[in-house]
């Protein structure tokens, strides 16, 4: 949700780091990243996701992979 929203994320699962929409401007891990990091994080822009990436993870895609 936060990809399609162009919002940032805040989570502790480690594994995020992972996943092909990862982009340390979008996503802070906690326990990861640093605490006193996290205020630059909040105050810089994030990257915005590429039309590939959104359309790989839209709902109609999803739909259409597992008809």
């Amino acid at each position: 949700e936060a990809l399609f929203f162009g919002s940032k994320l805040l989570t502790n699962n480690l594994s995020i780091v992972d996943c092909e929409f990862y982009d340390p401007s979008r996503v802070f891990v906690i326990g990861r990243d640093r605490a006193e990091d996290l205020q630059r994080f909040l105050d810089t822009p994030a990257a915005p996701a590429s039309v590939a990436l959104l359309r790989k993870h839209e709902i109609r895609t999803w739909l259409d992979k597992f008809r």
